[in-house]
């Protein structure tokens, strides 16, 4: 542990003043990355104060992103350059260092598509209608582009009705749209305790509470969220990532989406589905949007299965609530485009879509057993299908602290800590996603990197520090 005492300043709230100590202490090197802070009681005692102010000191400090705390174990100064390659959409500039694996963003594997995208912009090019592609669509969209989504999303074994189909900018804009169209500031909505992380910042923005509920291998639990029900007087919707769930890889099995549809019907609780991994899948159960159509919004898009570049997606609302569904996204500042939507509409017209698709399943499989082989007899899951693995760390291993010695070892991998929507939540694991390095020896590489750091004792690859 670091002995900290640092001077004050007479006046002005204590708890701020060392709060910006901390600041200043790590600004200058005096508190390294991973250096643990006194305890509570120890820095009160040595500062005359009570616990209680450095209590809120240090969760300022946290609020700050100066420091993370860990139930147990103590509050440490955090990395600020790992900190930042585990935000909402960080990535390495890999042409800016060659060297180095970027295992964080959750991106499909590359492979070849360059010639299908060339074909159907040829087409459009030579095509007199392509023009009206350039302007405002309508408010509907054009039946063209539903009737292709809903091509595409059957199939996964689920015939979607085009009069529904809304297009977006992806499915971050599709989620976003439907909390909006169904929260006002200060309700409550139903999460899973580790989510996808784009949630959070959509419900600070749109001022609503993320309520966590229990959950079990196989998702949340039928009568955990009864009980949230019960305890909070109802919420505005439950967001749920069923298939492939982002961060822990895992499948809700069919019994546990009926009896959730149940409960959901029984409370008249809407759920929005974020199923965007689904096109991935291998029989995969049926989607929330066919066993509760009345109540769920169901989010997609082509960024896991055909093209990250092509920021387009697709929700499918209730029946009776399209239109407003529709309103929140034009509120959103954009429909999605409908230049984009006609290049995706060809592509699945012509079938390469669907080849796309497979050689992405295909490549994900061959790295999918690659991470297999290398971490035998980790506890590990990466099911079939799945773009990421999720990696519980040996004892000796905290989250964040590995995730540093990664990255100084060229690898950026994610922690818990960005999915946890809240501290109590966070577990040491890491999540590594397997299709961004340009090839399976890139990709063999990052794994031997990490393999043999999840061997080492974590004090010898702190370079020293205590």
């Amino acid at each position: 542990m670091t002995t900290w005492t640092p001077s004050l300043p007479q006046r002005g709230p204590r708890y701020l003043a060392i709060a910006e100590a901390l600041a200043a202490d790590i600004s200058n090197g005096r508190l390294p990355a991973g250096a643990k802070l006194p305890t509570h009681r120890d820095l009160a005692w040595n500062l005359k104060v009570t616990v209680g102010t450095v209590t809120r000191a240090y969760r300022e400090a946290e609020r700050r992103g100066l420091v993370v705390g860990e139930v147990g174990r103590g509050t440490y100064v955090r990395d600020a350059k790992a900190a930042a390659g585990f935000r909402v959409g960080a990535h390495i500039p890999l042409e800016q260092a060659p060297n180095a694996f970027d295992l964080h963003f959750a991106a499909p594997p590359p492979v070849p598509a360059g010639r299908a995208l060339a074909e159907a912009l040829t087409e459009m090019a030579g095509d007199p209608e392509t023009e009206r592609y350039l302007a405002y669509p309508p408010n509907e969209g054009y039946p063209a582009h539903r009737e292709a989504a809903a091509a595409w999303l059957a199939e996964t074994g689920w015939q979607a009705d085009p009069a529904r189909i809304i297009i977006t900018n992806g499915a971050h804009h599709g989620v976003m749209a439907a909390l909006l169209s169904l929260c006002r500031p200060g309700e409550r909505v139903l999460v899973e305790p580790l989510t996808y992380p784009g949630v959070q910042p959509i419900a600070r923005l749109l001022g609503i509470k993320l309520e966590p509920v229990p959950v079990d291998a196989d998702g949340p639990l039928p009568d955990g969220v009864e009980a949230a029900l019960r305890a909070h007087g109802g919420a505005a919707a439950l967001y749920l990532v069923p298939t492939m769930q982002n961060p822990t890889t895992g499948t809700m099995e069919l019994a546990r989406r009926e009896a959730l549809a149940e409960v959901a019907r029984r409370n008249r609780l809407p759920v929005i589905e974020d199923d965007l991994f689904r096109l991935l899948g291998n029989d995969v159960p049926l989607p929330f949007a066919a066993l509760l159509p009345e109540l769920t919004y169901h989010v997609t898009s082509l960024s896991k299965a055909l093209a990250p570049g092509l920021r387009l997606g697709y929700l499918v609302p209730p029946p009776a609530r399209t239109e407003a569904v529709r309103g929140a996204v034009f509120t959103l500042g954009s429909k999605g485009s409908p230049f984009q939507a006609e290049i995706a509409t060809r592509m699945i017209r012509s079938g390469s879509a669907s080849h796309i698709r497979q050689a992405i399943r295909d490549e994900t499989e061959a790295r999918r057993q690659l991470a297999l082989a290398r971490f035998d007899g980790a506890a590990m899951a990466c099911p079939p299908g799945a773009l990421f693995a999720w990696l519980s760390l040996p004892e000796q291993w905290r989250a964040e602290e590995f995730v540093q010695a990664a990255q100084r070892r060229g690898v950026v991998v994610t922690p818990s800590q960005p999915f946890a929507v809240q501290r109590r939540f966070e577990v040491p694991a890491v999540r590594l996603c397997l299709g961004p390095p340009a090839s399976r020896e890139a990709l063999t590489e990052a794994l031997d990197r990490l393999a043999g750091l999840l061997e080492e004792v974590p004090g010898a690859s702190y370079d020293g520090l205590a």
